[in-house]
C-alpha cells in the first residue's frame, strides 16, 4: 500500500479522535492548541513552495551581547527563503498533545495561501470532526 498526504492526514486525525474519546471518557478538559513555525531553507532557491520567512537564527545572532557599553538599535527583521506552517493539536491538562491536523503553506506562487484561510481550512476540519465540546479551545 502507498501512503499519501491524505491517508496520513486521515491517520492522524483519528489518532487524535481517540484521544479527544478518550478524554471524554474520563471526564477531562479537552484543549485544542494552535500552532504555527516555519522550516528555513536559506540555500535553496528553486524549490517549489518556498517563500519568504522570518529568520530566527539571524534574529538569534544579532541579539544585544552583554558587557558591551553600547548596544546598537534592533535592525529590520531578516527574511529568507522557508515553508511556513500550521497545526492544531489535542491536548488534556496532562499527558502528551495529539497532532490533528496540520498544513505547510506558502505566500509565493501557484500555492500561494494566507495564514487565516490555512487556519481556516483547519478549523473547518476540527469543527466537522467535534463539533461543540464542553471543553476550551486555546
Amino acid at each position: 500500500m502507498k501512503w499519501t498526504v491524505g491517508l496520513l492526514d486521515r491517520y492522524v486525525l483519528e489518532k487524535a479522535d481517540e484521544e479527544v474519546k478518550n478524554l471524554q471518557k474520563q471526564g477531562k478538559r479537552i484543549l485544542c492548541l494552535w500552532d504555527g513555525s516555519v522550516v528555513e531553507k536559506a540555500e535553496s532557491e528553486k524549490l517549489e513552495g518556498l517563500c519568504p520567512v522570518l529568520s530566527s537564527k539571524a534574529k538569534r545572532r544579532q541579539r544585544t551581547k552583554r558587557g558591551l557599553v553600547f548596544n546598537w538599535p534592533a535592525p529590520r527583521p531578516v527574511r529568507v527563503m522557508g515553508m511556513q506552517w500550521s497545526a492544531a493539536l489535542i491536548a488534556g491538562m496532562q499527558g502528551l498533545p495529539h497532532l490533528a491536523v496540520t498544513r505547510w503553506w506558502t505566500t509565493k506562487g501557484v500555492f500561494a495561501t494566507k495564514l487565516r484561510e490555512t487556519e481556516e481550512e483547519l478549523l473547518r476540519i476540527c469543527v466537522r470532526k467535534w463539533g461543540p465540546r464542553h471543553g476550551a479551545c486555546v
